[in-house]
């Protein structure tokens, strides 16, 4: 078993794309999804955001032969 982890940048649709590709030729055995929000202020700025990652499990498949 292996693991690949994926973090969403910007585009959540680029992020979607990117997961999928690699899931293609890959037998799947499990997948954690993570989201976060986080807020800081001080005196001079204030800002806000969201963390999103997904952990895949996974096995390679063997090739047909």
């Amino acid at each position: 078993m292996k693991i690949k982890i994926f973090y969403l940048y910007e585009d959540i649709e680029d992020y979607e794309n990117e997961i999928n590709k690699f899931i293609k030729n890959k037998k799947v055995i499990d997948v954690k999804h993570s989201i976060s929000s986080y807020g800081m202020a001080n005196n001079y700025t204030s800002s806000e955001g969201m963390d999103m990652s997904t952990l895949i499990m996974y096995e390679e498949l063997e090739e047909s032969k």
